[in-house]
């Protein structure tokens, strides 16, 4: 962008790397985080349709592996409940689950920054209706992780479910 630096210089910004400094953790200045009145002054003609699109497909791809792991997730917790048993291996695939919930909770937050990053740049519009805001209890797995609570049923207790030394 031909105007950021005159704009940075303007704000009294810091331009130069530090000696700690990488490249990686510079901020990367897009038009999203100019104020709107001096995108003219500072982005090219182009910069903020291609920041758009670039938002937007990320916004896209984001809920796409949102829907994919939680997919993941429901698959795991139903291998879990019909094939694991005892409490070690039943803790260790628990873990595994946890680490695809984790996985779910970063895109969860990509997709609120890209969204946000939107707002900023393009502001109210027709993109909202596909593009909504999600809360963090929109993103739930298809099956709920909790196992469920067995009662003893309508009888009371049988020697079927009692422990097999007491009826020994």
């Amino acid at each position: 962008m031909p105007g950021l630096v005159q704009y940075l210089t303007d704000l009294d910004e810091d331009l130069s790397l530090g000696k700690d400094d990488q490249p990686e953790n510079t901020k990367l200045w897009l038009p999203s985080l100019i104020p709107v009145d001096m995108h003219r002054n500072v982005c090219c003609d182009d910069v903020d349709q291609i920041e758009e699109r670039l938002r937007m497909a990320r916004a896209y791809d984001v809920l796409d592996s949102v829907r994919h792991m939680l997919r993941v997730k429901t698959k795991m917790i139903q291998f879990k409940n019909k094939n694991v048993r005892g409490q070690r291996m039943s803790g260790k695939s628990r873990e595994v689950i946890d680490r695809v919930h984790d996985r779910v909770k970063g895109f969860f937050e990509k997709y609120r920054r890209s969204r946000r990053g939107l707002l900023l740049l393009v502001g109210l519009g027709n993109w909202e209706k596909e593009l909504q805001v999600m809360e963090q209890k929109d993103v739930r797995s298809y099956v709920d992780p909790a196992p469920k609570k067995r009662g003893q049923g309508v009888g009371g207790p049988t020697r079927r479910n009692q422990g097999w030394r007491e009826w020994l």
